[in-house]
């Protein structure tokens, strides 16, 4: 029986008590499926289950178990492909779905093949890496919460202290947000943990956004807390020569204009933060844009026709040619040279993938786009420089940013 014939009603199961922020997907869990096809009703259970930003999942039925492929979980969005043995011929279908406020929506398959997917939450069997998870505590509170590296009320970081008798690479997240939003309590906690687990601490950094001050604000603030930590070294047992940062979407900017820029360090400066190094030895970024130049945008990303947000009103400045040197400057792909640092790059669509019909979805799918990471990629690759790019059909020799960090800063 043939895909376009199915008629689907989805009723899923999912957690209680979410181990991520609110309104994200939990870690792992078990779905319970009930769902009609050719007027049968059959059900099944999808588990998905995720390790530090890494999704896998496994669809079981009466007719056997299978796993699902390039599960990606962003937020409320579930996307995955599974295969179905159709009159002896293996076909792959691809779910992408939303959950919101109880209801799972989407569309399975592409064309006039594709069906909707609908159903209601119903409840939660925890998996087994979800109940260890609970039994230790689905968060790690940190060593030190809101220290200030500032004096405005964002200005401050949750630092975690790795145990280690010897000073400790360290690691910052710097969360997205659209230079809008967002706040460094995002911090993925897989992440956290596996870092924390391996000897590297961690640190979260609060900044200023748009709102509390226009643009860049927010780079000088990722500076400003990154000399802070290195100032702060023999307090905080750091070793100041092994620092990686990363981050997703406005972070993956903020993280990547740090490790690209020269060394920005005012030796001469009376104040002894300001002389610390601003150099990384790593950065990993999540949906990050190398450009801010909008007209790159409308030229390389699929889809995206025209800008999407006020530039003048985002730098606090009146005219295009007062914001020109500024969109240069503060453009990561502007400051890429052949001493740069090792980057893992993750993107959550293949660069074949077509536009969500759902504009609601395709906002954010042409913002954070591969072909960011592609042209990124191209090059450093050209200049000799590590630059691992993962995205869901893709190959990367590192399956997640602890891995990525763990690789670079821990001596051999």
């Amino acid at each position: 029986m043939g895909i376009k014939k199915w008629s689907v009603r989805l009723a899923a199961m999912v957690l209680l008590a979410l181990l991520c922020v609110p309104g994200a997907w939990a870690q792992s869990g078990e779905w319970a499926l009930n769902y009609k096809v050719g007027g049968r009703s059959m059900t099944a259970t999808l588990t998905l289950e995720e390790k530090d930003g890494a999704w896998t999942g496994v669809w079981k039925s009466s007719r056997g178990e299978r796993a699902v492929e390039d599960v990606m979980v962003d937020g409320e969005d579930l996307r995955f492909v599974r295969v179905f043995n159709l009159q002896g011929r293996e076909r792959k279908f691809a779910f992408s779905g939303t959950m919101k406020a109880g209801v799972l929506t989407g569309r399975m398959g592409e064309g006039e093949r594709a069906v909707t997917v609908s159903g209601a939450l119903s409840g939660y069997t925890p998996a087994a890496e979800t109940r260890e998870r609970r039994k230790r505590g689905s968060k790690r509170p940190p060593t030190i919460a809101d220290m200030p590296y500032g004096e405005h009320p964002k200005q401050v970081i949750d630092f975690w202290q790795a145990a280690s008798d010897a000073p400790t690479p360290l690691v910052l997240y710097i969360h997205g947000g659209g230079f809008r939003g967002g706040s460094k309590s995002g911090i993925n906690q897989g992440t956290l943990g596996e870092l924390l687990d391996a000897g590297i601490s961690v640190a979260s950094v609060e900044y200023r956004v748009i709102s509390d001050k226009p643009l860049p604000a927010a780079h000088m603030d990722a500076r400003r807390a990154l000399q802070f930590l290195r100032n702060k070294a023999a307090e905080l047992n750091l070793d100041k020569t092994r620092v990686g940062a990363f981050g997703g979407s406005a972070g993956a900017q903020l993280c990547m204009w740090l490790a690209y820029h020269d060394e920005m360090a005012a030796a001469d400066s009376a104040d002894p933060i300001a002389r610390e190094s601003t150099r990384l030895m790593c950065v990993a970024q999540n949906g990050g844009q190398i450009t801010m130049d909008l007209g790159w945008w409308i030229e390389h990303i699929p889809g995206y026709d025209e800008p999407h947000r006020d530039q003048l009103a985002s730098f606090g400045v009146k005219t295009k040619e007062e914001l020109a040197p500024i969109i240069e400057e503060y453009s990561v792909i502007t400051h890429v040279t052949a001493d740069d640092v090792p980057t893992f790059m993750s993107y959550g669509q293949n660069p074949e993938d077509p536009v969500p019909e759902d504009p609601s979805k395709a906002s954010g799918w042409k913002v954070h786009h591969v072909m960011f990471g592609i042209k990124l990629k191209e090059r450093m690759d050209a200049l000799g420089i590590e630059a691992d790019l993962k995205y869901p059909r893709g190959e990367s020799k590192y399956a997640s940013n602890a891995e990525f960090f763990k690789a670079k800063l821990l001596k051999p």
